[in-house]
């Protein structure tokens, strides 16, 4: 799995305040940090637990989360965490511009999400469209979903890019009922 993989199923469980197939995704060693209040979340399970209760608390408030993809465009100060062009989605619980904070994610060489960072640093962000382009590359699943995982993730970015194409979707179905 790539970032941009990850950040839109992520964008995609916290818009619909559902964490089903997350598990799957984060490393045994992940955890959740915060740039305001520290580590919130040692490993997976933790991880999942702070994950559950932030969804449960945005189903039971009925809080609207509007995820959007975007980068960072320019870093203010020398001690950022983050870099000019790192990828990273920004959270906000109603329509506009202002968000609550931004959401990065590292990934293991296994493709496992192992660090989630929830950041309020200071940066000027620019926000990513997602829809065709001449370079989708990052963007693209190209190999033949497997496994809930990979059908998860190919989903995700098929409907967050507006990118699907009917037959090549036709054929997967059929290659996989073969």
């Amino acid at each position: 799995m790539t970032e941009i993989q990850a950040l839109l199923l992520l964008k995609a469980s916290l818009e619909s305040s559902d964490l089903h197939g997350v598990e799957s995704l984060l490393a045994e060693d992940c955890v959740y940090v915060s740039t305001g209040r520290g580590t919130i979340a040692r490993n997976k399970i933790e991880s999942i637990e702070f994950l559950s209760a932030m969804t449960d608390s945005i189903k039971a408030d009925r809080v609207p989360v509007i995820c959007r993809v975007m980068h960072i465009a320019e870093v203010y100060e020398d001690d950022a965490l983050f870099r000019e062009g790192r990828v990273g989605l920004t959270v906000a619980y109603d329509e506009g511009d202002t968000y609550a904070y931004m959401l990065f994610v590292d990934l293991n060489d296994d493709g496992r999400i192992e660090r989630i960072v929830s950041s309020q640093e200071n940066y000027t962000i620019e926000y990513d469209d997602l829809r065709l382009s001449l370079d989708e590359s990052p963007y693209r699943f190209k190999t033949v979903p497997h496994t809930v995982k990979d059908w998860i993730a190919a989903l995700s970015i098929w409907l967050e890019t507006d990118n699907l194409d009917v037959d090549d979707f036709t054929n997967i179905l059929q290659r996989i009922q073969r």
